[in-house]
């Protein structure tokens, strides 16, 4: 997944990381930083090109995502998924009171965290990997 100085990738357990750095010759040099960025369809186009653009040298890229990179987008170097298996969705409440001809609906909006679909999971999984193997842990 790249070279043993860049790499881009969402979190991994110690463990994990034990294992690659021995894999990749890594054991004993100076560990990476971390570039957190996030990714969502409201973030400025400028924001969001980040996220596209290879690490630098001695650095492991980690993209916070939403939905918009289930299916949308493709992010080079994404070795790494951590699937969260919840998704946020627009829900309309409605509430109906009153009696007889003094009947009104009441609607509003909201966020409500409900499980992800099996399809959505896939895609997720899907994202690790598209350049090289990856890994999804849920």
């Amino acid at each position: 997944h790249g070279s043993a100085q860049s790499s881009a990738a969402t979190t991994t357990t110690s463990d994990d990381e034990d294992e690659e750095e021995e894999k990749e010759g890594r054991r004993g040099r100076t560990p990476l930083t971390l570039v957190s960025l996030p990714l969502y369809a409201a973030l400025p186009p400028r924001e969001q090109a980040k996220v596209f653009e290879p690490p630098e040298l001695g650095t492991r890229k980690v993209v916070w995502s939403t939905n918009v990179a289930e299916t949308s987008v493709t992010v080079p170097g994404i070795v790494y998924v951590v699937d969260s298996g919840v998704v946020k969705e627009r829900r309309i409440l409605t509430r109906v009171s009153g009696a007889g001809s003094a009947v009104s609906t009441a609607c509003a909006e909201s966020l409500q965290v409900v499980p992800v679909s099996k399809a959505a999971a896939r895609q997720r999984a899907g994202r690790a990997g598209r350049e090289a193997p990856g890994i999804c842990y849920r």
